[in-house]
């Protein structure tokens, strides 16, 4: 694996300013990226650190984010993960993640309220539907789906918690369509199913609470996209960075997004 190196005193110092294009590096060779790097004409790094654009592995990340390494990215260096990315990515993480970020925010409502002596803001926490992992709480979930059955026909949907791409992602609306994920009826000594988890559909994301936001764009967090996590910035439309280009420039204002 390639180590960063300092911008002081490197060979990309010394060549100065003869060019600018960006300089990439993969562990991967896909067509994808390829394609496209050759379509900017941008140059594939020959040296060890000399590369601006890193299509990593999560092991290569790791390696590189590790403090015993003693690695340091540039400026003008970007990776396609951030450190511990799966926290978001792995499905069952984030849901835990979300839980306690939900918790926290009634924590510092209650306390605020208590401070000023008046009521508690009502939060509008819509966008995190509720959530269950199975098979692990799959009781809960019936439960949950038991109580709203007299509401009507219910949307749920099921991710497995370490999918990608969309593979494996189906709506259900009949709790014997998840009976497999039911831990009584595992036999003895049987592996669980793969761990999946079910939250309820929101039909109408973009209209949730009480009034519309204003935007019509979802947003899709992924880790492929991501080059920060204070705050989460997406390189997807972002206009063509130069070699000495730093980090942060790589992201667009919204409203100059196609």
């Amino acid at each position: 694996m390639s180590r960063p190196r300092s911008p002081e005193g490197t060979s990309r110092e010394r060549r100065g300013s003869e060019d600018l294009r960006v300089r990439w590096r993969v562990d991967h060779e896909k067509s994808v990226l390829l394609s496209n790097f050759e379509r900017r004409s941008w140059p594939r790094s020959v040296e060890d650190g000399e590369w601006n654009f890193y299509w990593a592995s999560p092991h290569s990340v790791k390696q590189i984010f590790n403090p015993e390494n003693n690695i340091r990215l540039a400026d003008q260096q970007v990776l396609n993960h951030f450190p511990n990315h799966y926290e978001l990515t792995r499905k069952d993480l984030m849901v835990k993640n979300l839980k306690r970020y939900k918790k926290e925010l009634e924590r510092v409502n209650a306390e605020r309220a208590a401070e000023s002596g008046c009521a508690a803001a009502e939060l509008d926490l819509e966008c995190i539907p509720a959530t269950f992992i199975l098979p692990n709480d799959f009781s809960l979930f019936a439960e949950e789906f038991r109580k709203q059955e007299h509401a009507g026909r219910q949307m749920w949907i099921m991710k497995p918690c370490s999918g990608s791409r969309g593979i494996g992602i189906f709506i259900i609306s009949r709790l014997s369509q998840v009976r497999k994920w039911d831990p009584s009826r595992l036999a003895q000594g049987a592996a669980p199913k793969q761990n999946y988890v079910v939250s309820r559909y929101i039909a109408d994301p973009h209209v949730s609470g009480r009034q519309a936001p204003s935007w019509q764009a979802p947003l899709q967090c992924n880790s492929s996209l991501t080059i920060a996590d204070s705050p989460l910035l997406a390189a997807r439309h972002a206009p063509l960075p130069t070699r000495h280009s730093p980090l942060w420039t790589l992201g667009r204002p919204a409203s100059h997004r196609r």
